[in-house]
């Protein structure tokens, strides 16, 4: 079973650390280069740069992720994941900025 950790702030690396743990092998998806350091450098764990749709594109899609990205792209990024076939998804709160993001 393939995980992805999309997001590379304080939250992913939180999630970093139980994933550690739990899961053997796990993918962590960011988008910009200054955070893929920090996250680099406070878990040892590689971050594939580029975004959630540059990996979609060149990756296997994962059976499950883990969504820890700033609440401005929860539900886009939740979207995203769902139209391209992921089953598993644990979405942090609260999900959207607005009803309708949530309902989407």
């Amino acid at each position: 079973m393939s995980t992805w950790l999309i997001g590379a702030g304080y939250m992913a690396q939180e999630y970093a650390k139980v994933l550690n743990i739990l899961v053997s092998d796990y993918d962590v998806i960011g988008r910009g280069e200054k955070s893929a350091k920090e996250f680099e450098s406070a878990t040892s764990k590689s971050v594939i740069q580029g975004g959630l749709t540059n990996a979609l594109e060149n990756l296997s899609v994962p059976s499950q992720a883990i969504v820890a990205v700033g609440v401005e792209d929860l539900s886009k990024i939740a979207i995203e994941l769902v139209r391209s076939g992921v089953k598993r998804i644990l979405l942090e709160k609260p999900g959207g900025i607005n009803k309708k993001e949530i309902s989407e």
